[in-house]
């Protein structure tokens, strides 16, 4: 059981500056104020209430005391530095920000990608993914994106961060979007970021696989309050030291590699910053 700090510390140090103040160690606990950071309302309550997508395994499947998944791990290391237990609720994207938005949740992992307009309605963490729009095959004659010729394609791609079929294969023969690719028709390929293809996948199967070269690069963070950013920011300080220590590439073994059965790549190390750079606000 961690110990826990009784800091007044902690407070003088959110008054002096807008840094995060550090955990000392993986064993102590740091009391904060309840009234000035979300990090000490959580405590206060006893509980980290989290939001997951729906079916989004291997990044998360379940509920409650069912959660499994990388970002329910992900969502425990915050958990257990502020000594709580902590509640997983699923939902779409929608639901999940309408959540966070009404104070139901503290923390959300929707499959919504870090852009310089994301920010401005909600704050984000570093990126614990980098996703890569890329093709899923389900036709061993795709390979790349050229072999979309004449292929029935089912896309799911964000309006400002997405690159759709019809640009880069305007040959295929048809292509049907959707949110949700779970509503796809029987098709020969998708086209998605990979963070939404993997839940399309089943471990040691050859078809389908992730083809053809990486089409963009996209952050993905966990999602707060507008207003609850210096929350956002110990969350982000949480995730560096679960990729610093090995957890997160632990647990890329448990949950990823045996969908992709790529070994375990070295944890992104995009800032926040720099990963909603990528999509700026149109001028």
């Amino acid at each position: 059981m961690p110990r826990r700090l009784s800091l007044g510390l902690a407070a003088l140090i959110l008054a002096a500056s807008a840094c995060v103040p550090p955990v000392p160690d993986n064993d102590e606990v740091v009391d904060f104020d309840p009234v000035l950071t979300g990090m000490g309302r959580v405590q206060e309550e006893g509980v980290l209430r989290i939001g997951i997508p729906k079916d989004a395994g291997p990044f998360a499947t379940g509920s409650g005391d069912e959660a499994q998944g990388f970002t329910v791990e992900l969502g425990k290391e915050v958990a257990d530095s502020l000594g709580v237990d902590v509640d997983f609720r699923s939902g779409t994207d929608e639901e999940l920000g309408a959540l966070v938005d009404s104070g139901a949740i503290d923390l959300a992992f929707p499959l919504r990608p870090i852009t310089e307009q994301a920010i401005t309605k909600n704050a984000f963490t570093d990126p614990y993914w980098i996703s890569r729009e890329r093709v899923l095959s389900f036709d061993g004659g795709v390979e790349e994106v050229a072999d979309l010729a004449g292929k029935r394609v089912c896309q799911s791609i964000d309006d400002i961060t997405g690159i759709p079929v019809e640009r880069l294969q305007p040959d295929a023969s048809e292509v049907t979007e959707v949110a949700d690719l779970a509503g796809c028709p029987e098709v020969d390929a998708m086209v998605a970021p990979d963070i939404r293809l993997l839940a399309q996948m089943e471990p040691g199967e050859s078809l389908p696989a992730l083809v053809g070269e990486e089409i963009n690069a996209v952050g993905y963070g966990a999602m707060t309050a507008l207003e609850d950013k210096l929350f956002a920011d110990y969350v982000s300080t949480q995730f560096s030291e679960a990729k610093a220590e090995g957890r997160w590439s632990a647990w890329f073994g448990d949950f990823i590699s045996p969908v992709t059965g790529e070994a375990p790549p070295d944890p992104p190390g995009m800032h926040l910053e720099e990963a909603a750079a990528l999509y700026p606000l149109d001028e």
